[in-house]
């Protein structure tokens, strides 16, 4: 099973690679600034893009595994309960990147995150202007039902944190400038908010599957889990290197000719 689960991992990376679905993110868009030459930019978003691929992947995995010993609703990976909840939900869509945002963000970082505390409840970040809010609910808006539902949905999960689901977004990054790594914000801009298609998650077809139909086949021991996390951590492995001395040969041939 494991075999099978990281063939398919591996044909949602050749997906994003070639544009088939959204997957933006602010780090990507910064990326493009920070370096001086075309290969170098290109290096870096491609390593950027790996990093982020595999901390979807390991998180998704997690998510699973609790999923699994009844910690998390199995209903967020069901279209049927989603479409009941989300406006306007369209899960084989590219465009649509409604469930990353509303469910998956809400989830990873202000719920996993963030520990269950009657002292300092769970609630959606209000304040305008406010940034740095982490763990506060966002997206109210993309969904359908009343903001206390939703909530009360996310506040049935109640279980120990892990810091792989803590917001990678900070104020100053290596580059001395705010570094919205997961982009979970409520500033719609390529530079602020992460996207990333309904599609990649609910696609079923011929030629593969989405992370979803995936992560639901997985029924794994702790142990299996494990070493799935650890394939997931090599994925795009040895690509880097091979994207890097192509681009140099492409370089290279253009300035002779």
């Amino acid at each position: 099973m494991i075999n099978e689960t990281m063939a398919g991992f591996e044909n949602i990376l050749a997906a994003i690679e070639r544009g088939r679905v959204v997957f933006q993110f602010p780090s990507l868009v910064d990326s493009r600034y920070t370096v001086a030459t075309v290969q170098e930019k290109d290096h870096a978003e491609r390593k950027e893009m790996i990093f982020l691929v595999r901390l979807l992947l390991v998180r998704m995995i997690k998510v699973r595994r609790l999923m699994q010993h009844g910690k998390v609703p199995t209903e967020i990976f069901d279209i049927e309960f989603l479409d009941k909840i989300l406006k306007n939900f369209k899960p084989y869509d590219v465009q649509d990147c409604s469930y990353y945002n509303a469910i998956l963000q809400n989830l990873f970082f202000a719920v996993l995150a963030n520990p269950k505390d009657s002292l300092h409840p769970r609630m959606f970040a209000k304040e305008i202007g406010r940034r740095g809010a982490k763990t506060s609910f966002r997206y109210e808006k993309m969904f359908s039902i009343p903001e206390e539902e939703v909530v009360a949905m996310f506040d049935a999960v109640d279980v120990e944190t892990d810091p792989i689901f803590e917001c990678l977004d900070t104020e100053i990054s290596q580059t001395g400038k705010k570094c919205h790594r997961d982009g979970f914000s409520r500033e719609p801009r390529a530079s602020q908010r992460a996207r990333i298609s309904n599609s990649l998650f609910f696609y079923e077809g011929e030629d593969g599957k989405g992370l979803i139909p995936l992560l639901k086949e997985l029924v794994l021991t702790d142990d299996e889990y494990a070493e799935l996390i650890e394939r997931v951590l090599k994925i795009g492995e040895g690509h880097d290197s091979w994207y890097y001395e192509q681009t140099l040969k492409e370089e290279n041939y253009d300035s002779k000719n």
